[in-house]
């Protein structure tokens, strides 16, 4: 039997910055990411209140609180910050009560002043120039960009967005890539530490979803 891994076997590399985003409703997701000098992304942890059982979502016995408080101590442990901040749409529910003290401390959204359809297809161009990557143990995450679906043609206005459907961990990832974040330190030296890290500890790369020439990522 293999040995199971998670992110608790990695270590932040000097120079890379960590960054997490969240989706609040009535499912809720969290996505964790370490950003590497050279702008690649590296989302290493996924939090949610929900699973998918025979291809359907299901809500798990988590309330909000015990969501907060498992997403936020990542964050803490992580950043080593008391008042963790994370991505959000403008227009999330439970910022009030994620701000509040209760459940372990205060979860800080920042609203995103990016609209959905530009978050989209910026997170496209990452996966097409091979700048983002998920770890090996995700699940929810990468099952819901195999099957993120679009429309067979563009609006009026000439939009082409996302299927709004089962995307409650994609959309946090949308929100960390749409950011463009980086590190105060330039280059790519300790590019590979960290696919040093995984590779040895799985013994399989990440997944990278996305091939070149996909018009977008999932299906259409």
């Amino acid at each position: 039997m293999g040995v199971a891994f998670s992110s608790d076997d990695l270590v932040l590399p000097d120079g890379w910055r960590v960054t997490a985003a969240a989706d609040t409703g009535t499912f809720l997701c969290g996505a964790i990411g370490f950003v590497s000098p050279a702008k690649h992304v590296y989302i290493i942890e996924e939090h949610a209140n929900y699973h998918y059982a025979g291809g359907v979502i299901e809500l798990l016995d988590l309330s909000l609180g015990q969501w907060k408080r498992a997403f936020r101590n990542r964050l803490v442990f992580w950043t080593k910050r008391s008042r963790p901040t994370v991505w959000a749409d403008a227009n999330s529910q439970f910022k009030t009560e994620l701000r509040r003290r209760e459940h372990g401390g205060p979860l800080i959204l920042l609203p995103s002043k990016i609209g959905a359809e530009a978050r989209t297809e910026i997170t496209r161009e990452y996966f097409l120039h091979g700048a983002i990557w998920y770890a090996p143990w995700l699940t929810i995450i990468p099952r819901e960009t195999e099957n993120a679906r679009y429309p067979e043609h563009e609006t009026a206005g000439g939009k082409f967005a996302r299927l709004k459907e089962d995307d409650h961990g994609l959309d946090p990832v949308e929100h960390i890539c749409a950011q463009h974040p980086r590190t105060k330190q330039k280059g790519a030296a300790t590019q590979e530490s960290l696919l040093d890290q995984l590779l040895r500890a799985q013994r399989s790369p990440l997944a990278q979803l996305g091939r070149p020439g996909d018009p977008h990522l999932g299906k259409l």
